[in-house]
């Protein structure tokens, strides 16, 4: 499991490095954003493969002599300490190995980040249920009390319910959230959250975060 993690976490940094150097600066963006997911993938199922080389055939060496001197040694040795007496031998009680310890650790806190990421989609959805619904172009505006910059989740737009109602909220706005709603970004912030649940532990996940939500707000201003 080491091994893999270790694997997958150069994988991430090499391709995450590339589209830094290479790619964010340029303008093709939907390409971006699907070389930003696919290196996630990649980098988490590359390691799991591995590739079998053709076994090189070696000439066989005369090791005759040598397993007769091993043979000789180990009879010598067991004879030599074949009355060793064992009185004072204690067997250690079942002790865990620290893995144990470090996978329940790790469980525990991926439970707890799990919950929370649970719980804060649960806050969304009660917003959506507890406040005035406008169904406008292909998205749902929700009309939430007090002043809130507009954000969007899944097909839902969020706003000021004063600002909506008096106009205050320019078209531009509106627009930009309509595009992360019609080119589904949600779903890309759900599957790096459900990364950085699981690999919790990997600092990457957050840096590739950031740079999906960057190529997002990128290509919602291209759609204004």
């Amino acid at each position: 499991m080491t091994v893999y993690l270790i694997k997958s976490g150069i994988c991430l940094l090499l391709l995450l490095a590339a589209y830094l150097l290479l790619l964010e600066k340029e303008k093709m963006l939907r390409f971006n954003r699907f070389f930003l997911l696919a290196s996630l993938v990649l980098s988490l199922t590359i390691p799991v493969f591995t590739i079998q080389l053709p076994a090189v055939k070696l000439p066989m060496a005369r090791i005759a002599p040598v397993q007769y001197i091993l043979d000789n040694d180990i009879s010598a040795t067991v004879t030599t300490h074949h009355h060793i007496p064992t009185n004072n031998i204690t067997i250690p009680g079942d002790v865990l190995p620290l893995s144990f310890y470090l996978l329940i650790t790790y469980a525990i806190i991926v439970c707890i980040l799990f919950i929370r990421f649970i719980r804060n989609l649960l806050v969304i959805y009660a917003s959506i249920q507890n406040n005035t619904q406008v169904t406008s172009y292909n998205a749902t505006i929700v009309l939430v009390p007090g002043d809130i910059i507009p954000y969007s989740f899944s097909k839902y737009i969020f706003v000021s319910k004063n600002a909506y109602e008096n106009s205050a909220i320019e078209n531009e706005l509106l627009l930009h959230e309509l595009t992360h709603v019609n080119q589904k970004h949600t779903l890309d912030i759900l599957f790096i959250e459900m990364l950085k649940v699981i690999f919790w532990f990997n600092p990457v996940f957050i840096l590739y975060k950031r740079a999906i939500q960057l190529n997002h707000e990128f290509l919602a201003d291209e759609g204004v």
